[in-house]
């Protein structure tokens, strides 16, 4: 029978070895912040208020583009609904749009009134023609009139 064990050897001071500088890859490290735990300690400071600025600068130029397109869209609400002949007048007498509108978006004609008659009394403007029903065919057509009948009642009175 042999012995395959091996007998444990003693370690003289000589057989360790004592290195100056760094530490190699393969030891052990001591508990300290890396660099990416550092990273993690910034953003509770001065990296999480820079990005919650940006964030902030971002929703508030979102919000100002939006408020700008619902402005024009208002606008455009507007001069389609006004009966002024010029209804660009509403906007010289410093008429505010969003004044001119409910609080649940829909159009107060009241106020647009009220608008639309600041802007004739300050510039003169006036209201766009509105069809006159005296003019133009009178009476009654007959609805059930086919276009056979139409011609023959032309040729008969002739």
């Amino acid at each position: 029978m042999t012995n395959d064990q091996q007998q444990p050897t003693e370690r003289t001071p000589d057989d360790l070895e004592v290195t100056h500088g760094p530490p190699a890859d393969d030891e052990e490290q001591p508990d300290t912040p890396d660099a990416t735990e550092g990273e993690e300690n910034d953003d509770t400071g001065g990296d999480k208020a820079t990005k919650m600025r940006k964030r902030a600068q971002a929703a508030e130029a979102e919000r100002d583009d939006l408020r700008s397109q619902v402005q024009a869209l208002q606008r455009q609400v507007i001069e389609q609904v006004s009966r002024l002949y010029r209804p660009a007048a509403l906007w010289a007498t410093g008429a505010d749009p969003a004044a001119l509108f409910n609080t649940d978006g829909t159009l107060d004609r009241a106020a647009l009134d009220a608008a639309e008659d600041t802007a004739i009394q300050q510039l003169g403007v006036s209201r766009a023609p509105r069809p006159d029903p005296s003019q133009g065919p009178s009476g009654a057509r007959d609805a059930t009139t086919t276009w056979g009948q139409a011609f023959q009642n032309a040729l008969h009175d002739q």
